[in-house]
């Protein structure tokens, strides 16, 4: 009796130190991959000053331009990618179910991925339909997203569909290839991480960390969402999930995963104020913004409140970083800076943190928020977008 009390004694205590430990690795992705995102949106938005500026440059540079673009959405899969590890392995990923239309994650996955499939030359189709179903539409997304995106990018000839079946309680999403496939001995290890299907015959895939599919299992098992697959070496693949189907036919709130339309309205004259403690980010974004017709200003800590003011510089729209420095926050600079000017100025948030904790804040703070790295044209579109809502209101 002593022995095997000594023996779970050590077994509770060698668990503890296991949990202790991925704990310790999880807050270590979530800082790095928070810490990688800063320079690395600054990165992107100053290849897209360049890449905006293709009509002066020669053949050469442009092509140099593109294959940095190329390598920065590589890198930015993979940090997403290291995002979504640390919120399961942190347990901080906590459903939020809800009756919806699945057609619009099928429109969304439409919008996401068309452009993508026509420039491998490869057929895109999605079979829409209207059907209410039961689970966290963002959530659900991501699983979809990632079926979508390896079908695409294993597949050179032909294309991929996406469908949708009516069973007794449940609806079956589908993505269909026909990709390369996946061999016999391969398919007991697809969902494991960094696995990463090899492609002899085409040295061109984008490189990644082989997460895709783990992040997509793991995702289901949260939701109940069984996921399936089919495939044949050479000819192609099919995923599907089971999704809940909805007694409740009303129509809710939309869904909106693509957050923002994007637009092309002129926003030349406007002036903005953008906020960052990282001088990297604020130098981009100036630039870029001014390069759109704006007049923009700079700041990194609400300290500068005061000679911002002093300025006579009246913007007519702030964009903040959620962190700043000693532990202020984008919603207590706004909040600040409004009350100080007496002016009720449109604003939004960004930001590189991507736990639910600080969404959730700004969005019931009201704010619109941008995760980083921040792409230009939902940059541009949000930016038109508040401008839009202050004149309704």
């Amino acid at each position: 009796t002593e022995e095997l009390h000594t023996i779970v004694k050590e077994l509770e205590s060698a668990k503890a130190e296991a949990e202790k430990a991925n704990i310790s690795k999880s807050k270590f992705l979530a800082a790095a991959s928070h810490d990688l995102l800063q320079p690395f949106n600054a990165a992107r938005l100053f290849n897209e000053i360049l890449i905006s500026e293709a009509n002066t440059l020669t053949p050469e540079q442009i092509s140099l331009v593109e294959k940095t673009d190329q390598s920065l959405g590589m890198a930015e899969n993979i940090i997403r990618s290291l995002v979504d590890i640390s919120k399961l392995d942190s347990g901080t990923i906590h459903p939020s179910i809800r009756t919806f239309n699945i057609y619009e994650i099928l429109d969304s996955l439409d919008k996401q991925f068309s452009s993508f499939a026509e420039k491998k030359k490869l057929s895109f189709k999605v079979l829409k339909r209207n059907h209410f179903v039961e689970s966290d539409p963002e959530l659900l997304y991501r699983i979809l997203q990632n079926f979508v995106s390896n079908a695409i990018r294993y597949t050179h000839k032909g294309g991929v569909l996406i469908t949708t079946q009516k069973r007794k309680d449940y609806l079956r999403v589908t993505v269909w290839d026909t990709g390369i496939g996946i061999r016999e001995e391969n398919k007991t290890d697809i969902f494991n991480e960094f696995i990463q299907l090899s492609d002899p015959d085409n040295q061109s895939i984008e490189s990644g960390l082989g997460l895709g599919l783990s992040i997509s299992e793991r995702i289901a098992a949260i939701l109940e969402h069984p996921i399936y697959f089919n495939s044949k070496h050479g000819q192609g693949t099919t995923f599907h999930t089971h999704i809940k189907s909805s007694e409740n036919q009303k129509r809710m709130n939309p869904v909106n995963l693509v957050r923002v339309p994007v637009t092309h309205e002129p926003i030349t004259a406007l002036k903005i104020l953008c906020v960052d403690n990282e001088i990297q980010i604020t130098d981009a974004m100036s630039l870029l913004m001014k390069s759109w017709g704006c007049e923009v200003i700079t700041a990194q800590a609400e300290s500068q409140i005061d000679s911002i003011i002093d300025s006579e510089f009246i913007p007519d729209l702030l964009i903040v970083d959620y962190q700043l420095d000693q532990g202020k926050t984008g919603l207590e600079f706004i909040s600040k800076f409004r009350s100080q000017i007496k002016i009720t100025i449109p604003a939004f948030i960004v930001t590189a943190d991507h736990t639910k904790e600080v969404s959730d804040k700004i969005k019931n703070s009201g704010f619109t928020l941008l995760h980083k790295p921040i792409k230009p044209a939902i940059l541009r579109a949000t930016i038109n977008n508040e401008l839009r809502v202050k004149k309704e209101v």
